[in-house]
């Protein structure tokens, strides 16, 4: 499937917002394709600095919340490129939206629950 998404050369050396500029400026990947554990660009510039996400604020485990509340969970990581925080309820989504929001920006993940159960 990889091997099928688009790879472009870079434009004066600049690439999309969705893309990775590679180092040597001649090629752009997409920002997925970014540490990912597989050299996309040619001079393999797409793996060099990377550093696996590690969580430095768990989100609080226990709390009480009044049937039809609200409560908010918020986790950090650090990661290069920025981890990005998604939350699973046993390996599935949590519930939809209005009822649960998430959000995830500079490694700072935050769920928003509205009418608890």
């Amino acid at each position: 499937m990889k091997d099928m998404m688009k790879r472009s050369k870079a434009r004066n050396g600049h690439c999309a917002g969705t893309e990775f500029a590679c180092h040597d400026g001649s090629q752009c990947v997409p920002t997925s394709f970014h540490c990912d554990g597989t050299n996309d660009c040619r001079d393999g510039s797409d793996e060099v600095g990377c550093v696996q996400p590690t969580v430095v604020q768990p989100p609080q485990t226990n709390m009480e919340v009044p049937q039809g509340g609200q409560f908010q969970l918020t986790c950090k990581a650090v990661a290069v490129p920025s981890a990005y925080i998604n939350w699973r309820l046993n390996w599935g989504p949590v519930c939809d939206p209005p009822r649960c929001v998430q959000s995830s920006e500079g490694g700072t993940g935050t769920l928003t629950v509205n009418n608890a159960q």
